[in-house]
């Protein structure tokens, strides 16, 4: 009846379900699940997951996160439109007042420094927070399993769900391990993205290269 998740800074957090025995961890925040009000900074691994079971009680749940977020899910846009969703700010800036009025069972903050900042502020509002910091996985199914991080909030039925897309994901991949195996031809591959004005290159031990050299890319940024 209860679901025990420990999320990137060592909160841990007892999911319970309704009617269920709290186990009493000691140091454990007891969230019953599924949440009802939801608020995420970025767009992954909540608003992605939504858009990946495409399941109503996901999208209704989240209740607030930044407008580009939003926009990445056509989905919860529509929700936004419809007044159900909140631009809450800016991923590096929110508006705590915003934010308070939703009165969220748990706000989801990623590794900034801003970001720790936000942590104290909201604690001191009495609001609930959880970090997660995916874009952190060295490896690319490492990144995917982030999917169960998500659901478990959802509750038991919609985490049980992603079992399902997180294997045939594994079984994608690997079919495209295979069909690379025997290649020779290492093809050079460069990789970056464009943010807030400046060209962010990653280093070979970011999940991205990793996939790159998996496939038999040879990633120019190694060193």
């Amino acid at each position: 009846g209860y679901c025990v998740v420990i999320d990137s800074k060592g909160n841990k957090f007892v999911l319970l379900k309704e009617g269920a025995k709290n186990p009493n961890i000691p140091g454990a925040k007891v969230i019953n699940v599924p949440v009802k009000r939801i608020v995420t900074i970025f767009y992954c691994p909540f608003i992605s997951t939504a858009d990946i079971l495409n399941e109503t009680l996901c999208y209704e749940s989240i209740k607030g996160a930044p407008l580009y977020a939003i926009k990445e899910s056509p989905t919860l846009y529509k929700y936004y439109e419809e007044g159900k969703c909140i631009d809450i700010g800016k991923a590096s800036s929110i508006d705590y007042e915003k934010v308070t009025n939703i009165s969220p069972d748990i706000v989801f903050l990623g590794d900034w420094s801003s970001h720790d900042e936000m942590e104290e502020k909201l604690k001191e509002l009495g609001i609930t927070t959880s970090r997660f910091f995916t874009y952190d996985e060295p490896t690319f199914m490492g990144r995917i399993e982030w999917i169960k991080f998500a659901a478990a909030f959802w509750g038991e039925d919609i985490f049980n769900k992603t079992e399902d897309y997180f294997q045939k994901t594994w079984k994608a991949r690997n079919n495209i391990l295979r069909k690379v195996y025997n290649i020779n031809n290492y093809p050079k591959v460069a990789y970056f993205c464009y943010y807030y004005g400046y060209c962010y290159v990653y280093g070979a031990q970011h999940y991205l290269p990793k996939w790159i050299m998996n496939v038999k890319g040879d990633y120019v940024f190694t060193d």
